[in-house]
């Protein structure tokens, strides 16, 4: 499987970079497969998420960040 969705841990963010060839069932579903490990890592983190890599309209925006803060409890923003 391609990957879809690569996260860059960096001092004072996560990056989490999209592919821009994905559609956003592809980014969804890449997503939900790597939260879990990113969860393992935050336990009492809060370090703020910042998500690019694609241009997203409003509705895929609000569906990315739905499915991050069901998993976590962070900050989301976007390129």
């Amino acid at each position: 499987m391609a990957q879809y969705v690569t996260v860059n841990l960096k001092k004072d963010v996560i990056v989490m970079k999209l592919s821009e060839k994905a559609t956003q069932a592809d980014t969804i579903k890449s997503l939900k497969k790597k939260l879990p490990e990113l969860k393992k890592l935050y336990q009492q983190e809060k370090t703020p998420i910042f998500v690019t890599g694609r241009i997203l309209k409003n509705k895929e925006i609000r569906e990315i960040q739905e499915v991050i803060k069901k998993s976590i409890n962070v900050e989301v923003e976007f390129d």
